[in-house]
């Protein structure tokens, strides 16, 4: 193939003759300096010439490359030249088999890819060198095939990736400069709210089953506030974590714009949050004075090195979301230091979330990454490390591995802290990246150009004004391509101190989860219709979560268990492997399961009325989703709400709640770690015959004190009765509603209410 051949193409970044001849005296110089590792310079089995031959050699050498290593799924690349297809030709685009197309707009597109690879692509899309109808096919191709495509790359190809790039720099007039000054224009706070939710949280949501959940955007349930929903539930849970209570101190590496520290703020703490953001400061600063917490919050612009000697055992917690990426591995014993420096050494807890590497790939990452600092030394060279982000989003930025991080805390600061515990949400974050992409287009107005050139006077010319958007459109499919196909990670490290005894009751009153003494937990309460069963109930009492299934009442299976003047009654309970941390799957006799469920039966015979159903069998299911305390409570009331579901007449509600006592303090609806530490009981009421249907102690109790957990527990039971009765009232009206029984709707309704639900049999007064 001629080299003259280039000239039919028709792009508006083919270079002038005076640029053509300043990238002739730098293709001579690159090549020469590649020959010399032995890259090749050829194509078609002749040397290449260091002029436009150059460009054809560059082309032939990623076409060759392309073409042994592509071995699942199909490129097609179009230039001037002709289009070259790689990859099986029977391949079709398929969840399992991608097909790639690109448009090639720029010679330069061959040059990029040849010399710097992966991040050459990034650059040429940058640089509109190329063009994409679908970049996420692309690029989850490339996936597909790194380890062929990697096998084709040179074993020094890293060495010579940042030898290369410091030759271009020298020689800055071979190639359009400004996609690489593009890495240096730093994104405003306008940039930012433009994709960003409403709390400016710059880090992975956590997606809930209100939002459809990872996949919501995708199966057509995007809501305009899902975002905003999700980052605030990940606030809550890293919150939730570090255990803080009214009173208490926090420690926050990383202001962002202050949106974690308003949300402690609200829960009764103190807060400093530093950050080494001028802009982050004022921003955050003025959203925590808008809040009215000026006196609770404290914003410092500082570095966590430089932490001052006041903050030395000042904190009760200490958090950091998503920066522990650009603390870097030289400075992680220092910053893990600081850390233990800074809380108490009691009851303390760090609760820390990064973006993280597989295990298979932190090692030799890693290792690459001190090669390239080994030789240059100095800290600019970990920027142009081994992929886009570190270079043009993140510079200097490593991340550790799932174990790397907790082997790291006990070599730097040995014994200091307990893991509680390790989660990862990475399949969180491509969901995150589409809605912050669609959201940056949205917003990109003439109002926010206007901002982004008046902070960055050179994004006035067009070209690289699309540069700059175009840095951020790549770095969203990229990392959610790289999140989606679990490249990445991200990782929620929690660690309390050991010695940490957690308090019950501390001096202002509130428990470990921020409750009063006599506060119930949040009851939640589903009573949508589940699979066969006659009625369902889910409820949740806190971090507590049963669902109970009704089947009945219906023929006995087993005619010799029947009783000919009522019904039976049969409990199962199933608790799930995954509602503790411990893991642990339990059989059907296990001694724990057949007390529950054994004790849930004895309870509700005496309120079924059972009579009403000779020779036949009600059958209960319990399904223990989630453990935080109130087992036998959340059971309870469950299986009421069930029964009620399923038409099941009974004589009353019955309604659980859980008792102990701290010390002299009596308390309500107990966690696992307050059942672990105190004595307590189990009181079942039945509210309108005022009568008592269980009561079971688990450990012992003083007999001084169970008056009064006896009468808190009866008084708890009302409240509960409460929230089960406007459920169900509300269950009745969407069924009425459904029946479309028109003015009759109303009254039904109405009736059911007056007379605290008709599936109640209320008539005899007990």
């Amino acid at each position: 193939m001629d080299a003259s051949a280039y000239a039919t193409l028709s792009s508006p970044a083919l270079p002038r003759a005076d640029e053509i001849k300043r990238s002739t005296r730098l293709s001579r110089f690159v090549w020469e300096y590649f020959a010399s590792y032995g890259a090749p310079t050829y194509y078609n089995d002749h040397p290449a010439l260091p002029n436009s031959d150059c460009l054809l050699a560059a082309r032939g050498a990623v076409c060759a490359a392309l073409r042994r290593g592509v071995t699942r799924g199909r490129i097609e690349i179009s230039d001037g030249i002709g289009t070259e297809v790689f990859g099986s030709d029977t391949s079709t685009k398929s969840e399992s088999s991608h097909y790639g197309i690109i448009r090639v707009n720029d010679i330069t597109f061959w040059v990029r890819v040849y010399l710097w690879y992966d991040i050459g692509f990034s650059e040429a899309f940058m640089a509109g060198e190329f063009s994409s109808p679908d970049l996420k096919e692309v690029l989850n191709l490339y996936v597909d095939n790194l380890p062929t495509l990697n096998s084709r790359i040179s074993s020094g190809f890293y060495m010579l990736h940042a030898a290369a790039e410091r030759l271009l720099m020298r020689f800055s007039h071979g190639f359009d400069m400004a996609v690489y000054n593009v890495a240096g224009y730093e994104a405003s706070n306008d940039l930012y709210k433009a994709f960003l939710s409403k709390e400016m949280q710059y880090s992975c949501p956590i997606w809930g089953d209100d939002e459809g959940g990872v996949r919501g955007d995708l199966e057509g349930q995007r809501r305009p506030d899902d975002l905003e929903a999700a980052q605030e539930r990940k606030i809550n849970y890293i919150l939730d974590k570090t255990r803080i209570r009214p009173g208490d101190r926090l420690l926050e590496i990383g202001s962002g714009w202050g949106s974690v520290a308003i949300a402690a703020a609200k829960r009764g703490c103190a807060v400093d949050t530093i950050t080494l953001s001028i802009e982050q400061m004022l921003l955050a600063r003025e959203r925590v004075k808008d809040a009215g917490f000026e006196k609770q919050v404290r914003v410092h612009l500082m570095d966590y090195r430089n932490l001052p000697p006041e903050f030395e055992k000042a904190f009760d917690a200490c958090v950091s979301i998503e920066m522990l990426e650009a603390v870097g591995i030289e400075w992680m014993a220092t910053y893990m230091k600081k850390i233990d420096w800074a809380l108490k050494d009691k009851r303390a807890a760090v609760v820390l979330t990064a973006t993280t590497y597989p295990e298979a790939t932190y090692t030799p990452y890693q290792y690459v990454t001190h090669i390239i600092f080994d030789i240059f030394g100095d800290q600019t060279a970990l920027s142009r490390g081994n992929d886009f982000v570190r270079k043009y989003h993140w510079p200097n930025c490593v991340g550790p591995s799932p174990t790397s991080l907790l082997v790291d805390f006990q070599k730097y600061v040995p014994g200091r802290f307990c893991v509680h515990s390790v989660e990862d949400f990475g399949t969180h974050y491509p969901r995150c990246l589409r809605e912050w992409g669609r959201r940056l287009d949205e917003s990109w107005t003439p109002e926010l150009i206007e901002s982004l050139q008046a902070r960055h006077p050179a994004l006035k010319d067009n070209d690289r004004l699309l540069m700059f958007k175009r840095k951020w459109e790549y770095m969203y499919i990229y990392m959610e391509v790289a999140y989606s196909r679990v490249w990445l990670g991200v990782g929620a490290w929690t660690l309390y101190r050991p010695s940490s005894r957690v308090e019950i009751l501390n001096d202002g009153g509130y428990r470990s989860d921020g409750r009063k003494q006599y506060e119930l937990r949040d009851i939640v309460i589903d009573l949508s219709q589940r699979g066969t069963a006659d009625g369902s109930a889910s409820i949740t009492h806190g971090l507590t979560e049963v669902l109970v299934e009704v089947f009945g009442p219906r023929e006995a299976k087993v005619r010799s268990q029947t009783m000919h003047d009522k019904a039976l009654i049969n409990v199962e309970v199933n608790i799930m492997p995954f509602s503790t941390g411990e893991r642990r799957r339990r059989g059907r006799g296990d001694k724990r399961i057949l007390e529950l469920g054994s004790t849930i039966k004895s309870t509700f015979e005496p309120v079924v009325q059972t009579s009403l159903y000779p020779r036949s069998e009600i059958d209960v299911f319990v399904h223990v989703l989630q453990q935080d305390g109130g087992l036998l409570q959340a059971s309870i009331n469950a299986t009421t709400l069930a029964l009620i579901n399923a038409g099941i007449p009974l004589l009353d509600f019955v309604c659980a709640v859980s008792g102990g006592v701290h010390s002299t303090s009596p308390m309500l609806d107990l966690t696992t770690l307050e059942e672990n530490d105190i004595p307590h009981v189990t009181v079942a009421v039945m509210p309108k015959t005022k009568k008592v249907t269980l009561v079971t102690m688990e450990t012992r109790l003083h007999v001084d004190r169970f008056g009064d957990i006896f009468k808190l527990a009866c008084q708890a039971g009302h409240v509960i009765h409460g929230e089960m009765k406007r459920a169900i009232q509300e269950r009745t009206k969407k069924l009425v509603t459904a029946m479309d029984m028109g003015p009759r709707a109303g009254g039904l309704a109405g009736g059911a209410q007056d007379r605290d639900v008709t599936l109640i049999d209320d008539s005899n007064d007990h």
